[in-house]
């Protein structure tokens, strides 16, 4: 994904769920979001997703679709230009 063009996570959720969102460093949702719920988020340079259930959220990162990614690592991830990633433990 080419470095100019920002990132933009996209989330809908099936379930009611909580849901962090970190963009370029900053800390821009930590709530409980509703089963039917969408949000968006765009960054320059870091996005990083925590949902406390992978399986029944539709995500995606500039179109593409991150339901296998957030399956894999247990809902958390860290998006960049380069990679994406599980976000570690704090």
């Amino acid at each position: 994904m080419p470095g100019n063009q920002p990132l933009e996570l996209s989330l809908s959720t099936k379930q009611a769920m909580m849901v962090a969102v970190k963009v370029d460093g900053k800390v821009v949702a930590q709530r409980q979001m509703g089963a039917g719920a969408k949000s968006s988020w765009k960054g320059r340079q870091q996005i990083e997703l925590i949902v406390s259930k992978p399986a029944h959220v539709e995500a995606s990162l500039n179109g593409a679709s991150l339901a296998q990614a957030l399956n894999a690592s247990g809902g958390r991830l860290v998006m960049t230009h380069q990679r994406i990633e599980r976000l570690p433990e704090s």
